[in-house]
């Protein structure tokens, strides 16, 4: 009787134990709407950090790197490039580009020999392109995390970068086209003529480009005096590698970014420190009336791809925190954020 009693009180006392354990196992969160804002940092200050910013609450969390590894990013965060779970940070004068979890922000490596790498798009299978700002284009696996060979540029300035089937499209910043790349072969099928200083692409609903050309840039033959030609937006056809239509800002102030909404027929374009809207199908330019942006425009913009709120950021003194200004589509401002150094760039992860 006794030892039946022993061996009763033991599974009583097992069945609790394991319970209690039960009840104690960490409760899995969802991931809540977030937007990874990265911040440039000051030169040679090493202090580019990443921001978070949770859209729901309105909660900012800066150097969220830093928090989540124990060590800063680095110097000169260019930009940011996700693929599948992962986070990789462009960190251009560290000459490295730093992997993450996509989540966490955890480390998971780091790619070394990069280079003054600038922006990242996916050629084909594990393997990626890094742009330049004044060597070759750098083919990296992803996989093994390491630098796998380099595109030759002829020493020009490569910057934002669109993959479309089998092609990327280069925006060759120090002169006056796009380069098309075969990811297979990853050699050139063609360069097409845009405008000077090609900074920014886009895709339309209908799998067209859309390239921006600030027509702002200096001539090494004259002591590198500042040129201003004139603006542009073009319009590409990838499938064929021809321009479709070309949109002229014939005055001196240049653009400053481009951004699709999420329906792809129309993006948002900063010029002379308004925002304006460009009709994807013809080309049409008008100026969004509602929003009233203050001071001039020196950053970068975003838009929410679930609910059209654009994000534009506002560079400031490279030195003190930047901000960023969350507007809705009618023009409304609904938040200022406070971030890190210098914000030029942001990913909606939903």
């Amino acid at each position: 009787m006794k030892k039946l009693l022993a061996l009763a009180l033991g599974a009583v006392l097992m069945f609790s134990a394991c319970k209690k354990d039960e009840e104690e196992a960490p409760t899995e969160y969802p991931v809540l709407p977030k937007v990874l804002i990265s911040c440039e940092g000051g030169f040679n200050a090493s202090n580019a950090s990443i921001s978070t910013y949770e859209i729901d609450s309105k909660t900012t969390v800066n150097n969220a790197f830093e928090d989540a590894n124990g060590f800063m990013l680095g110097d000169i965060l260019q930009s940011l490039y996700t693929q599948d779970d992962k986070v990789y940070a462009v960190m251009n004068n560290s000459n490295k580009i730093e992997v993450m979890d996509l989540n966490t922000l955890s480390s998971e490596g780091t790619i070394e020999g990069t280079g003054f790498s600038r922006y990242m798009s996916d050629a084909q299978g594990s393997l990626a392109y890094a742009s330049d700002l004044f060597g070759d284009m750098h083919i990296l696996d992803l996989e093994s995390q390491e630098t796998f060979n380099v595109i030759p540029t002829q020493g020009n300035t490569t910057g934002e970068i669109k993959t479309v089937d089998d092609k990327a499209f280069v925006c060759f910043e120090s002169a006056d086209f796009v380069r098309v790349i075969n990811t297979q072969s990853h050699l050139t099928s063609s360069d097409i003529v845009v405008g000077r200083t090609p900074m920014a692409i886009e895709e339309d609903a209908e799998g067209m480009l859309w390239v921006m050309s600030t027509g702002f840039w200096y001539d090494a033959d004259n002591n590198w005096e500042p040129v201003q030609d004139d603006a542009k937006l073009t319009r590409i056809d990838p499938a064929n590698e021809t321009v479709l239509m070309s949109v002229d800002f014939d005055d001196d102030s240049g653009l400053f970014d481009i951004e699709m909404l999420p329906d792809g027929l129309s993006f948002y374009l900063i010029h002379q420190n308004d925002v304006k809207v460009v009709d994807c199908l013809t080309g049409e330019v008008s100026v969004a009336e509602d929003f009233d942006l203050e001071g001039p425009f020196y950053g970068k913009i975003g838009v929410d791809p679930a609910n059209a709120d654009l994000y534009i950021s506002e560079y400031g003194d490279f030195s003190s925190p930047g901000t960023v200004q969350r507007y809705r589509t009618d023009g409304t401002l609904r938040d200022e954020i406070t971030t890190g150094i210098a914000p030029n760039g942001f990913i909606f992860r939903y």
